[in-house]
């Protein structure tokens, strides 16, 4: 969807999505994705960051959106194996094939925290933290050593300036990883007069 002077709206259909997610309105949310599914952003991010927003946010959104978990799966394993180009999902050869060869088994993909991972990874490298945000909470939830992702998640809240958010991430990173300078340091600097004295 472009607009003559050469705006991708489907870009902006797909960031006020996540960002109507991020402030708690859902279904708005979830009505943009639907629109903005078929017709997906043309640079940066793709119909893959589209399917796999939507599946993440019926993850995070409680049990009322559930029910449509395992379409959005099948879904994303759809865009997944249909665009078979690794350039187009922003990962490597080897990380796509590893993509590929986990869509084989819907049921171990769907409670597989690897895919997540490298999808916050792709948004944040792109500095799209609301999105990574968003993937990192799905991660956290399959993922059977959640340290290090509750760091990134931590980190990233940080960023956003969530200071609640992070400090209660960093605290739970720093439970599993007690040995970590640089979880102490963060939260340091969340917050400094609790952790000056620890």
């Amino acid at each position: 969807m472009q607009a003559t002077d050469g705006v991708d709206l489907s870009y902006i259909i797909f960031k006020a999505a996540i960002l109507l997610r991020h402030v708690g309105h859902v279904k708005q949310a979830i009505e943009y994705l639907e629109f903005v599914f078929d017709d997906p952003p043309l640079q940066g991010l793709n119909r893959l960051h589209v399917a796999a927003f939507m599946a993440a946010l019926y993850e995070n959104s409680g049990e009322k959106y559930r029910v449509f978990l395992a379409k959005a799966y099948r879904d994303l394993i759809a865009v997944i194996t249909d665009e078979a180009d690794p350039k187009v999902h922003g990962a490597s050869a080897k990380q796509y094939k590893r993509l590929e060869n986990m869509t084989k088994n819907p049921t171990a993909f769907q409670a597989n925290a690897e895919f997540w991972e490298v999808m916050a990874f792709q948004a944040l490298e792109r500095c799209e933290y609301v999105l990574a945000a968003e993937f990192l909470t799905v991660a956290i939830a399959k993922a059977s050593n959640k340290g290090p992702m509750q760091h990134y998640l931590a980190e990233v809240y940080w960023l956003l300036c969530e200071k609640e958010q992070a400090e209660i991430q960093a605290e739970r990173a720093y439970a599993a990883l007690p040995q970590s300078a640089e979880l102490r340091n963060l939260l340091l600097q969340i917050s400094p007069d609790k952790w000056a004295e620890k």
